[in-house]
């Protein structure tokens, strides 16, 4: 195979892998969120975002940064480390 095939091959692994991790994440925030909050609204709300981010954390379409990360993890009530 050409060294670019190859390359190529491999970076969509990469992406795959990568929209799996935050498919997989968002998965656990909606797990916990539900189990703690009414709504998906009252939980934008006490992390401090707006709904349509939570929602493209929740399907997995949006990379968070840290300290979004810490403000779910504070609104959860829960460790960062427990998110990962």
């Amino acid at each position: 195979m050409p060294r670019f095939l190859a390359t190529l091959f491999s970076f969509c692994n990469v992406i795959k892998s990568e929209e799996k991790y935050l498919f997989e994440l968002g998965q656990k925030i909606e797990n916990l969120y539900t189990n703690k909050f009414s709504s998906q609204n009252e939980f934008s709300k006490t992390v401090g975002c707006d709904p349509r981010t939570t929602r493209r954390i929740i399907r997995g379409e949006q990379n968070i940064s840290i300290l979004l990360m810490r403000s779910i993890a504070e609104a959860l009530e829960i460790d960062v480390k427990d998110l990962i």
